[in-house]
């Protein structure tokens, strides 16, 4: 049987189980808990995927910003250039450059600073968000694995699958919250 078909099963035992209230005579007491864990499980994968691609869209956005602003950071340091080996023409004939000129430096050298700390915080975020988006995903696939685990147990009648699953939860469960630390940061 495929993975695909036994994930299926167990999902149909479970809501089978859970419809039925968990009282078939054959079925051990811990059926319902094992339900009741991978529902919330289920709950907190969903949650997890959900804040994967909120990660991801974050990342998307931060990266496009710190391009923009490395852009505008390069336009501005070859303006300096420019400007800068005009100056130094118009000293080579003992001429001053205007004033306003060399006021746009001033200003251009200005906007470099502010644009050079503003692409190392984006870079920062990226990076941020990024981390966010791989331990979303960590997550979610370690909730997958409690999940069919759990299924797997009921199927097998094997309690210590479904507690290995909630090991699998558990980490899963931990991951989520981290990702979402690393999230609030933002």
């Amino acid at each position: 049987m495929e993975l695909s078909e036994t994930g299926e099963h167990a999902h149909e035992k479970i809501r089978e189980h859970l419809y039925e209230g968990g009282q078939h005579a054959n079925s051990p007491r811990w059926f319902t808990h094992v339900a009741l864990s991978t529902l919330l499980m289920a709950l907190l994968s969903a949650f997890g995927a959900l804040m994967a691609a909120l990660s991801a869209h974050e990342s998307l956005l931060e990266r496009t910003q710190e391009i923009l602003e490395f852009v505008a950071l390069e336009t501005d340091r070859t303006e300096i250039e420019v400007l800068g080996a005009k100056h130094e023409i118009l000293r080579q004939f003992d001429e001053t450059p205007p004033e306003s000129e060399l006021a746009r430096v001033r200003a251009y050298r200005e906007d470099v600073a502010r644009l050079a700390n503003q692409t190392i915080e984006e870079e920062t975020n990226v990076r941020t968000a990024t981390h966010a988006h791989l331990v979303f995903a960590v997550a979610v696939t370690l909730l997958s694995i409690g999940i069919t685990l759990s299924g797997t147990a009921i199927i097998a009648r094997r309690r210590f699958l479904w507690l290995v699953g909630l090991v699998f939860g558990l980490a899963g469960a931990v991951s989520v919250v981290l990702g979402s630390r690393d999230m609030a940061g933002f």
